[in-house]
């Protein structure tokens, strides 16, 4: 698709189909949240702030951005990251890419149905422990678009972690391949089997090659910004999906719609913005 081509889709679907009043609802707090925009021509807008949903709104269809990301929430109108300006307010975040693992299928930034189950295996090892281990209940799970799947975690406790709080988060969920974890490995265990791996596979290899391989610097730093919900990946042209984990067994890289395909028909997107809103409801 040619510039002029993806930019004018991008338009079309942020003015009509973009959730912008649902993922202001979900941030809560918006007027001091830092956005930021990756333009068609590569150029990055850091410290974009708005006060309502029509200003982002208005923001996207003009600018159209092939990228959203989403930061925190400062004490003052973020123009820069300082002692004096400090990040109060970020939900716990957590990134996977499948350029992290091992696989025979695909490499770099493709990804196939072969090696798509490694990110549903990461989601629901992932919700395993953050709900079991640490407690958490609202976490949501999207899918980026490309090659790896979101976390955002906004349990009230999770949205005032310090950074040395977070650090302690990844590694204690990395120290777990060193421990008796019997829920983990009956996951692990049903995708040894969804992806035809060897039965005399051990657990501990399981572990290597299926255990969710976090990209720690994401996690750990309240400035670090993450790809909006709803966003189209650049190259792929897929929605970035919310996940809905009860369902997760049905989903499969054929089913995640297209900007295209949800400008063709705008009901491939409705199951899924339905269910960011019920998500959004429990955390109101």
């Amino acid at each position: 698709m040619q510039g002029n081509e993806k930019e004018n889709l991008l338009r079309i679907y942020y003015q009509s189909l973009f959730p912008v009043y649902d993922i202001m609802r979900w941030l809560r707090y918006i007027k001091t949240r830092e956005f930021s925009f990756t333009l068609m021509n590569e150029i990055y807008i850091r410290y974009i702030t708005v006060n309502t949903a029509e200003e982002l709104g208005i923001r996207l269809v003009t600018d159209t951005p092939q990228k959203l990301d989403i930061g925190g929430v400062y004490v003052h109108k973020p123009a820069a990251v300082t002692s004096d300006n400090a990040c109060m307010i970020k939900e716990l975040v957590f990134d996977i890419d499948l350029t992290d693992y091992s696989r025979k299928c695909c490499t770099d930034k493709d990804m196939c149905e072969l090696c798509f189950p490694l990110i549903k295996c990461a989601v629901e090892v992932l919700e395993n422990i953050l709900k079991n281990v640490f407690g958490f209940k609202h976490i949501l799970f999207v899918f980026s678009g490309g090659r790896g799947v979101h976390c955002w975690v906004s349990d009230a406790i999770a949205l005032t972690l310090s950074d040395k709080d977070r650090i302690n988060v990844t590694e204690y969920i990395n120290s777990i391949q060193k421990r008796a974890h019997p829920g983990i490995e009956e996951i692990l265990r049903k995708y040894q089997d969804i992806m035809s791996m060897d039965k005399n596979t051990s657990i501990t290899d399981l572990y290597s090659e299926l255990f969710p391989k976090l990209d720690v610097n994401v996690t750990k730093q309240t400035k670090h910004l993450l790809k909006s919900p709803f966003c189209i990946h650049p190259r792929s042209g897929r929605v970035c999906i919310p996940i809905d984990i009860t369902e997760i067994d049905k989903l499969s890289l054929e089913s995640v719609p297209t900007a295209e395909s949800v400008v063709r028909n705008k009901s491939l997107l409705m199951p899924y913005i339905k269910y960011f809103q019920s998500y959004i409801s429990q955390i109101q």
